[in-house]
């Protein structure tokens, strides 16, 4: 498994270099990545560990943005079977295994496949896949996209995860905004982004929900630490000082979020915040690639932010920053998206012309 990771990196890097050369998508991946293995280098970390751990997520970047641009359907196609083939595996595993048996089902709260707060991060991904295959056929909707979204939702019978539940109750209430022109000009990426970074402000840095309710959420019965997430999130701001401000904690074989006390410690491998994961596995050099690629991609969408086609970009956008909010958002199905939304308005066929020179008219989808 880990020299398959290894392989299909430089297969998606090897495939871009081929079909693209060099853009400025494929230069911000190339310093995204670069600074990880600064990052290593600097805390002691593993080489390999580096490509076979952080740089999948790249190599499947370079692999879509590179055939995206001829192979709309085709790249959507595989989305599809790749992230449902793993939403149906995880679905088969939780039906038929019972929970805290190895390997399979090891604990109550994570299957062989993922975490229950990433189990969305196969299904939900799939389902866009679906919704941009019935938008190539000018439909809004199919039974296909409809039996994916069951498959979203059981899982949440299983185990509730509130971070998948969020995902897909914005994702449907969006889904219904975008079908009204009107309103579909205020469902873009920087609207989302707002509320991303005011959540972030009220819910990571001030602690709002805990000064409000005390230790508990009324309506959905959850602590207000979030499942300790508040502690995670503190204990990675005070990590922060000059010797790692630029380039992070990144070693890949120990994690600096040790919480507790001796002889009680937990360790941590994720901040569990899209922006502190960045900061602490990176630093503020890793953030600001992070954040130049997301609005690279996010950049069409809001130019074209009246048009359907933009508005389900922007949508896809939205939910995983919905997840990024209590969850890392560096992952296979996150950059699959976020590469595959800046190909989307290249010209078919022109896989070396730049987004800034593509028209602004909204003509990537017929589904108006």
């Amino acid at each position: 498994m880990r020299y398959g990771k290894v392989v299909g990196v430089f297969i998606g890097l090897a495939i871009y270099l081929i079909k693209v050369r060099f853009d400025v998508f494929g230069a911000l991946l190339i310093g995204f990545s670069a600074t990880y293995f600064i990052s290593a280098l600097t805390n002691g970390g593993s080489i390999e560990g580096i490509i076979s751990g952080r740089l999948p997520a790249v190599g499947a970047a370079f692999f879509v943005r590179a055939l995206a641009p001829q192979y709309k359907r085709e790249i959507l196609w595989g989305g599809l079977i790749f992230f449902e083939g793993m939403a149906i595996a995880n679905l088969v595993i939780l039906f038929t295994v019972e929970p805290w048996t190895e390997p399979l089902y090891p604990f109550g709260w994570q299957t062989a496949i993922s975490g229950r707060n990433s189990w969305g991060l196969y299904s939900i991904p799939g389902l866009f896949c679906s919704l941009f295959l019935d938008a190539l056929k000018k439909r809004k909707g199919s039974c296909r996209t409809a039996v994916l979204f069951i498959i979203a939702i059981i899982p949440l019978f299983f185990s509730f995860s509130a971070t998948t539940l969020l995902m897909i109750s914005f994702g449907c209430v969006v889904f219904v905004l975008i079908q009204f022109k009107r309103i579909r000009v205020y469902c873009n990426p920087l609207t989302y982004t707002i509320l991303y970074l005011a959540f972030f402000a009220l819910i990571v840095l001030a602690k709002i929900p805990a000064k409000i309710w005390g230790a508990t959420i009324p309506f959905i019965g959850k602590s207000t630490s979030l499942s300790g997430r508040t502690d995670i999130w503190d204990a990675t701001v005070s990590l922060f000082d000059g010797q790692h401000a630029l380039f992070g904690y990144y070693n890949g074989l120990t994690s600096p979020l040790v919480i507790g006390e001796a002889g009680g410690q937990e360790i941590y491998w994720s901040a569990h915040n899209a922006i502190l994961d960045q900061l602490l596995w990176g630093g503020l050099i890793l953030l600001a690639f992070s954040l130049a690629i997301f609005f690279l991609s996010a950049k069409e969408p809001f130019l074209r932010r009246s048009g359907y086609s933009a508005a389900l970009c922007s949508l896809v956008l939205g939910v995983f920053l919905v997840h990024g909010l209590t969850e890392m958002i560096v992952s296979v199905p996150f950059a699959f998206w976020i590469a595959f939304i800046f190909a989307w308005f290249l010209p078919s066929g022109k896989t070396h012309q730049s987004l800034s020179r593509a028209g602004r008219k909204d003509t990537s989808l017929p589904c108006a």
